[in-house]
């Protein structure tokens, strides 16, 4: 193991700790709700549930529960990057570096 997996390891256990978790769709995300569920509202409950390690070339990943409405609610996987935690939430400023960092290593 190198020291790259420790950091995301440690990472996924502190992220853990915080779960579930209200999270906010970003604009990729808002794109795929739109096109699975055309007919709901935009106004999702969105609640991260568990993150995990998709590998290298994939990343982290979320588990998210959905609500639309009291009727229909579903879950779905996508990256942590696009979902966003509110300002306020303990481990957001760590994901913003986290970002950052993987931006400067393209």
């Amino acid at each position: 193991m190198d020291i790259g997996e420790d950091r995301t390891d440690a990472f996924i256990y502190r992220l853990q700790r915080f779960l579930p978790s209200p999270v906010h769709a970003r604009p990729q995300l808002l794109k795929t709700l739109k096109e699975r569920a055309p007919g709901a509202s935009t106004a999702a409950k969105l609640v991260a549930t568990t993150v995990f390690d998709a590998g290298d070339s994939r990343g982290l990943f979320c588990k998210i529960h959905v609500a639309f409405g009291e009727l229909q609610s579903g879950l779905l996987v996508a990256p942590i990057s696009h979902i966003s935690f509110g300002r306020r939430h303990p481990i957001t400023l760590e994901i913003a570096a986290r970002r950052q960092g993987a931006r400067a290593a393209r």
